[in-house]
């Protein structure tokens, strides 16, 4: 194969009315966003060196990325992280992950600091959880220690405290007619499972159960 090869032809592809087929005159095509063959001015008899095509290839790459990363988002915000997984588990490369997920973190529509402030908020409000356990969440979701820390401390010794009352007072209707230690065995054993500090646990179980297990 030559280093230079001709475009022969440019081609619409069937159900895919903002891509084109472009053919090569040895026998090799590659397909390309309408948008990007309009940008490097691509058309017919023009000749590409290797170097080119591989660079046509990766922006193009690139362009079905984030294309395919604004589709995901529509169901729910991502993390960083987790955008990266699900453009890899969609096929996509290293490089073209990373460059969708930058551009569409210039824009706004990937931010970790976003994504940890609405998460606390939204589980504070919802099904609270302790702060170790968000803690756990956040970091399994790919955010950084420092992200996360500072969006827990919208979350005080307080606030953390009445969550774990009221998670307690919610749980208390599921165990009221056990026996007094084993409801307060599992209840204790469940609020640990949420991530609440074991001194906010001790003071919900006194809120609602009274001192201890008989």
């Amino acid at each position: 194969m030559s280093e230079y090869a001709t475009i022969t032809a440019v081609h619409h592809i069937p159900r895919k009315s903002s891509r084109r087929r472009i053919d090569l005159h040895d026998g090799t095509s590659f397909s390309v966003d309408l948008g990007l063959m309009t940008r490097r001015g691509l058309r017919v008899g023009m000749e590409l060196d290797s170097a080119a095509r591989e660079s046509i290839q990766a922006e193009d790459a690139g362009t079905r990325a984030k294309a395919t990363a604004m589709d995901i988002l529509r169901t729910r915000p991502r993390t960083r992280k987790e955008m990266l997984d699900r453009l890899a588990k969609k096929g996509f490369d290293e490089v073209a992950s990373e460059t969708a997920v930058c551009a569409l973190e210039e824009l706004g529509y990937i931010s970790d600091e976003e994504y940890a402030d609405t998460y606390v908020q939204s589980r504070m409000r919802g099904k609270p959880k302790g702060r170790w356990a968000m803690l756990r969440e956040l970091q399994a979701k790919g955010i950084d220690r420092t992200t996360i820390d500072r969006a827990l401390t919208a979350v005080s010794d307080e606030d953390e405290r009445d969550a774990a009352i009221r998670v307690a007072r919610l749980q208390f209707g599921r165990y009221h007619t056990l026996p007094r230690d084993v409801a307060h065995r599992r209840m204790y054993q469940f609020l640990l499972r949420r991530g609440f500090a074991y001194e906010h646990v001790a003071t919900a179980l006194r809120e609602v159960m009274g001192s201890g297990p008989a």
